[in-house]
């Protein structure tokens, strides 16, 4: 899938988001797909490297 970003792919395919990993060792945690968490993340990393 050329000039997409942003996302988590497995086997060639757009993860799907799991909310139990019971055993599972697929998919992606929505925590992981969230923007805010996201935002804060770089906001915090920018202040690291100052």
């Amino acid at each position: 899938m050329q000039g997409v970003t942003g996302r988590y792919f497995e086997d060639c395919a757009e993860s799907r988001p799991v909310t139990e990993r019971a055993g599972a060792v697929a998919g992606v945690a929505p925590y992981a797909l969230d923007r805010e968490n996201a935002a804060r993340l770089w906001a915090v990393s920018e202040d690291l490297v100052r």
